[in-house]
């Protein structure tokens, strides 16, 4: 799903590592290694196992990889040989023993054998998770706005259709790698929630609305904010600027928000899910809690606090990332490293960009971090090793 999911994709990743379903799934002694312009696979002592001559790869998953050479993509076993053919536009990861690929943007489904099991024809498809995957049928990508039209199915293993949906829009949820009941829906342009059988729970009333996280989602209409529950009523009243899209989620228990603070303009602070500010508006820009720790901005600077609002890091970077592996992305001009949570450089500040393997910038699968240096992408773990040969 190169078009309309490939996002929610590489996010699964993540929360998936932290899904008692996915623990030992990804393989942990093969590395992403590049070699000029090619990649193969090393150890943790960068001893080639995979010889470098894939245009691109990815993380071994229960005893596959993804790889790529000339923009066509199949799958490679652990000791290099190729399980299913490089010759789809697209191939997404194994869920429930099928991979959604993408041939000419017809979408289906193959098993880990390479079998075509449900075939190229969908618009646009989903992950198999308990069974069903969400697809859609006559419907296009449109540029700068997303998926459009077409008819939206649950289909389970076998191809057949088990439910048929009615909207125009369609949006799944997700939590620690498991579909939650609801999903986001949307007619005429409002939103609303369904649950997992199309059964209409949120009608579509609501300008904008965000994913159900602490059992609470943000939803929008006319310029104000406000949290309703699973069974839409308004639990935290929309009284809160509009911030920007997506609308933000509950992480940690807390949630960042818009007030004005004594004439001084809008800032942000924090709520719990009761509606109770916890710390007060004051910063020019706050992100989501992740391990108990926050990015915020104070006059053009970004610093971390923690959830009582103790600032960790006074606001002094340009840039800073999510709270990974002990560590967190940093920048300082046009360069990114690495410090630790008492501000120290652990990682040096020379790298072009850091992150694209994880719900924000850093470290995630097995602890690596994909940075880029002159142009070139490559992985280093926790303690700056670079598993790569320019």
């Amino acid at each position: 799903m190169k078009k309309f999911f490939l996002v929610s994709e590489l996010i699964m990743v993540c929360i998936f590592l932290l899904s008692t379903l996915f623990i030992g799934a990804f393989s942990y002694d093969l590395i992403p290694y590049r070699n000029g312009d090619k990649w193969g696979y090393c150890d943790t002592n960068r001893n080639i196992i995979i010889s470098p001559k894939y245009d691109d790869v990815d993380f071994f998953t229960n005893g596959l990889a993804k790889v790529e050479i000339n923009e066509k993509w199949g799958f490679i076993n652990s000791r290099g040989i190729v399980a299913i053919p490089l010759k789809y536009d697209w191939v997404g990861y194994f869920h429930e023993g099928l991979a959604m690929v993408d041939l000419n943007d017809k979408y289906g489904y193959i098993d880990t054998k390479g079998h075509v099991i449900i075939p190229l024809k969908y618009a646009d498809a989903g992950n198999f998770i308990g069974g069903l995957a969400l697809v859609n049928v006559g419907g296009r990508y449109v540029q700068t706005v997303g998926f459009r039209g077409g008819k939206w199915y649950y289909i389970n293993k076998k191809g057949l259709t088990v439910i048929q949906l009615r909207y125009d829009q369609l949006s799944e949820q997700y939590e620690q790698g498991f579909r939650v009941g609801l999903m986001v829906m949307g007619n005429n342009g409002k939103w609303g929630f369904i649950d997992l059988k199309g059964k209409e729970v949120v009608p579509p009333k609501y300008d904008a609305v965000g994913n159900f996280s602490n059992g609470l989602a943000a939803v929008e209409i006319g310029g104000k904010m406000g949290f309703i529950d699973k069974k839409g009523n308004e639990v935290i009243p929309l009284k809160y600027p509009f911030m920007t899209l997506p609308l933000p989620d509950f992480s940690d228990g807390m949630i960042g928000f818009i007030a004005d603070n004594d004439n001084k303009g809008p800032k942000w602070g924090f709520m719990d899910t009761n509606g109770v500010v916890v710390i007060p508006p004051k910063y020019d820009g706050a992100g989501d809690f992740n391990n108990g720790i926050a990015v915020v901005r104070l006059n053009d600077k970004l610093g971390l606090i923690d959830k009582s609002g103790r600032e960790v890091i006074p606001p002094k970077y340009d840039e800073l990332g999510d709270f990974n592996c002990g560590l967190v992305a940093a920048s300082s001009g046009d360069k990114w490293g690495f410090i630790d949570t008492n501000g120290n450089e652990i990682i040096p500040l020379k790298y072009d960009d850091v992150g694209y393997k994880t719900t924000g910038d850093g470290f995630c699968i097995n602890c690596l971090a994909k940075v880029k240096i002159n142009d070139k992408e490559g992985y280093i773990d926790t303690n700056g090793t670079e598993y790569w040969t320019n």
